[in-house]
């Protein structure tokens, strides 16, 4: 199977650089995948029923995901906002479990909002500045197996 190479005559392992324990992107915690066990049967195959359990994919459960690649950006995508109007902000995550992962969003004005079990929100987040300047907005992910951080600095005007 891909991934995989002849060791021998009758057995195959591994490449030196494949990891059959990890599971693709999309698995979260919770759900199963089918890892290989190295073989596949190919149309031409003859094999019988007596060893297809033996060499079938075997499922295994997902691990869970650290946060990792967090982004903090605004809708408009620009670095400055209107005080007294609405600052819209997205936060993305390249990988983690989401619905586990809990997620604050600081917005560098004293005030903050947390997200249990995050999902992503369409509409993004709204805050409004009362005053100018410039203020540090941070993203903080964090779940059980760990944490990541990122940071946007918005110039109020």
């Amino acid at each position: 199977d891909y991934g995989y190479e002849r060791h021998g005559e009758s057995q195959c392992v591994p490449a030196f650089w494949y990891n059959p324990a990890s599971p693709s992107k999309d698995c979260s915690l919770g759900q199963s995948y089918l890892n290989s066990t190295g073989y596949r049967r190919i149309v031409s195959n003859n094999c019988t029923d007596g060893v297809r359990d033996k060499y079938s994919a075997k499922a295994q459960l997902c691990p869970g995901k650290a946060p990792r690649g967090l982004h903090v950006v605004t809708t408009d995508g620009r670095l400055v906002a209107e005080q007294g109007h609405n600052a819209t902000f997205i936060i993305l995550m390249e990988e983690g479990d989401l619905q586990r992962t809990n997620i604050q969003l600081d917005f560098g004005d004293g005030i903050a909002v947390s997200y249990a079990n995050f999902s992503p929100i369409e509409d993004g987040i709204k805050h409004v500045y009362k005053s100018a300047g410039i203020f540090q907005v941070t993203a903080y992910a964090e779940n059980s197996l760990g944490s990541d951080t990122a940071v946007l600095f918005l110039h109020v005007v």
